[in-house]
Parts: structure tokens; C-alpha cells; sequence
């Protein structure tokens, strides 16, 4: 739920920032739009990034 809400804003911050500054708005916004869903991505699958400490070898 919290993420609906706030990819609703950021559609609404996006939106307003085309109609304030144009065409430059649109694609600064797509490309922090991007940049974040990397690091949400990136966060959602960290803990599989790193080799555990402990445990058996697979």
C-alpha cells in the first residue's frame, strides 16, 4: 500500500514538474525515476549480494 501511494506522488511530482519546466522536466524526471527503481530494486535483493559469514559452503 505504502508503495502505491508513493509511486502515485511521484506521478504526481513528475507530472508537475513536465507542466512547470517542459520538455527538460520529462527527462530529468524519467532519469530519477529510473535511478530510484534501481535502488529499490537493489535494496529489495542486497542480503543476496553479500556471502554469508557462517554456515556450510553449497
Amino acid at each position: 500500500m505504502i508503495v502505491l501511494a508513493a509511486m502515485l506522488l511521484a506521478l504526481v511530482v513528475w507530472i508537475a514538474a513536465v507542466v512547470a519546466f517542459g520538455y527538460a522536466g520529462l527527462i530529468v524526471g524519467a532519469l530519477i525515476g529510473v535511478a530510484a527503481m534501481y535502488a529499490f530494486i537493489l535494496a529489495l535483493t542486497a542480503s543476496g549480494l553479500f556471502a554469508k559469514k557462517g554456515g556450510a559452503a553449497h
